[in-house]
């Protein structure tokens, strides 16, 4: 926790995880590099498997018990990772949370619109992840720090706060765009009264 607290800890400290998250027997997905264009996943799990086949991944069957239990210390089933690789995968064992989500997403019955509709959320997680786009806080920081009233004291007065909660309310309905922040394909539309947010297709 005290890492977690750090300024920009998500991308200076790494945090322990665990390092094996698939069952005995069951490889990693293959994942290629993390370097995403803002508009899609870099996962490709559809490997000409049938839907139905597809489908069925996300029940893993009962494994087999193993002829040998080996007793290996607690410690060898986490290492410390960094918040990238985490979320995206480190090496050929690990395939990041992201990966998994992906893997479980492709046994789904979905329409195709519904499908890249989540995986630009999950492209939003993967930048955060990777430095290309900046996190709230890191944001909310520079706002903060940028304002003409800031005086470098730690002190948010009432007129930085207010002008930080216009900042954000006109985030949050498109009329301020942030590209460090959000991607650009990113939309705040109305509906039925309410704002729901989205990405553009």
């Amino acid at each position: 926790m005290g890492k977690a607290q750090k300024r920009d800890a998500v991308h200076t400290e790494k945090f322990f995880f665990r390092k094996n998250v698939l069952p005995p027997g069951y490889r990693s997905p293959t994942i290629s590099t993390p370097a995403s264009s803002g508009s899609s996943s870099p996962v490709d799990w559809n490997d000409g498997a049938p839907p139905k086949e597809r489908k069925m991944r996300n029940c893993f069957p009962r494994v087999a018990r193993p002829s040998v239990l080996v007793d290996n210390p607690v410690e060898d089933e986490y290492e410390e990772m960094s918040m990238e690789e985490i979320f995206t995968g480190k090496g050929s064992e690990f395939p990041g949370l992201l990966g998994l989500v992906e893997a479980y997403i492709e046994t789904l019955d979905m329409e195709p619109s519904e499908k890249r509709q989540i995986e630009k959320y999950l492209d939003l997680v993967r930048r955060r992840a990777n430095g290309s786009l900046q996190t709230s806080a890191t944001w909310i920081r520079n706002f903060v720090r940028s304002h003409p009233l800031y005086k470098f004291d730690s002190v948010v007065s009432q007129e930085i706060n207010y002008d930080l909660m216009v900042a954000v309310d006109e985030l949050e309905r498109g009329v301020l765009r942030v590209p460090e922040l959000l991607p650009e394909d990113y939309s705040r539309p109305h509906v039925n009264g309410l704002h729901e947010s989205k990405f553009e297709p």
